[in-house]
């Protein structure tokens, strides 16, 4: 009898586990079925800011993490072991990876690499970028590749060689970090806001082309937030654009010292908001049901968040009847 009894107990408390993991394994985005290994996930740009914090998060919530970045013997070397050891000391599976998103060749080895050793890529964050402050009027075809290819054309062309092992799986999720001059320009960093443009635009696209094969895609429109890419921006403007600034428009080069000053004042000024902040949003985007999540998360003060909320919906509107008035109304999901 008493064996009985605590078979049927081990059996009730045993269901309930069952229930408990099917409900989470439900809200996990992409799904997997109970049992299976923990998701994997790709994230670019990890040697600092958003990156280098949501290479942390996820892996400690209980994602195969995939940390990546340029330079890990160089210039990143010490970001790179600090994640080494935090995954070492609280026994987290993350592995630091070198990419550099602009290196075709090594995006490819990346991929193929994971995919040989885990047989699939549930989750792709493409953080990597970079931030150019210069006048339009200036920017020589140099820069224009330099930003393009950092911002544009490499984190689609990783979206591209993820994209065919996700459609295999008949799910994955694309999470694409633009910002808040995704959707408007400043003078002054025109040249950022056009890479961001078309990053979105070029995400938008391919979120319609594949979401009946499963895979969503999701964009993040951050606001000032204190990272490293400003401070990088500021060095790119001293050692790139001042000189060519002095090479082919001498006689505006105050106008320009001057204008760079009022940008650095407007950041300077700004109380700095914790990049953890936008990590928290990509890992409850991730674990959000596929049927809830929208396109765009804009995240910063709040001045920043409600405009940009108004913008969305008002975008999303408009393309769903340019959708609809098209034929592809059946491929449209805000």
């Amino acid at each position: 009898m008493t064996n009985n009894i605590m078979g049927r107990r081990e059996f009730i408390q045993t269901t309930a586990k069952v229930i408990a993991a099917t409900t989470l394994a439900s809200s996990i985005g992409p799904p997997r079925a109970l049992g299976a290994p923990a998701p994997v996930i790709l994230i670019t740009g990890t040697s600092s800011g958003f990156g280098f914090r949501m290479a942390l998060t996820f892996a400690r919530a209980g994602y195969k993490t995939y940390a990546s970045m340029r330079n890990i013997a160089a210039e990143n070397q010490e970001s790179a072991q600090s994640l080494r050891e935090a995954a070492r000391h609280e026994g987290l599976f993350l592995e630091v990876i070198e990419l550099d998103v602009t290196a075709t060749e090594q995006a490819k080895g990346v991929v193929d690499e994971i995919m040989r050793r885990e047989g699939r890529i549930d989750i792709l964050i493409n953080n990597a970028g970079a931030f150019v402050f210069t006048p339009i009027e200036i920017v020589p075809r140099d820069l224009w590749d330099f930003q393009m290819r950092t911002n544009v054309y490499g984190p689609m062309e990783l979206v591209g060689l993820v994209m065919p092992h996700m459609r295999a799986q008949r799910v994955g999720l694309i999470i694409q970090v633009s910002s808040r001059v995704g959707s408007f320009v400043i003078p002054g960093i025109s040249l950022y806001a056009t890479s961001k443009f078309a990053l979105e635009a070029a995400s938008e696209a391919a979120h319609y082309e594949a979401t009946h094969q499963g895979i969503d895609f999701a964009i993040i429109q951050p606001g000032a937030f204190n990272t490293e890419v400003n401070r990088n921006a500021r060095k790119i403007f001293a050692a790139i654009t001042m000189p060519l600034i002095l090479k082919e428009r001498p006689a505006g080069e105050s106008h320009y010292r001057n204008f760079l000053q009022t940008l650095d004042g407007n950041f300077s000024g700004q109380p700095p908001r914790d990049p953890q902040e936008v990590a928290n949003l990509a890992l409850r985007i991730a674990e959000t049901p596929r049927s809830e999540r929208v396109l765009r998360y804009p995240v910063g003060d709040a001045w920043e968040i409600d405009p940009l909320r108004n913008r969305n919906q008002q975008i999303a509107n408009f393309q769903r009847q340019a959708m609809q008035d098209a034929g592809f109304s059946h491929l449209y999901r805000p």
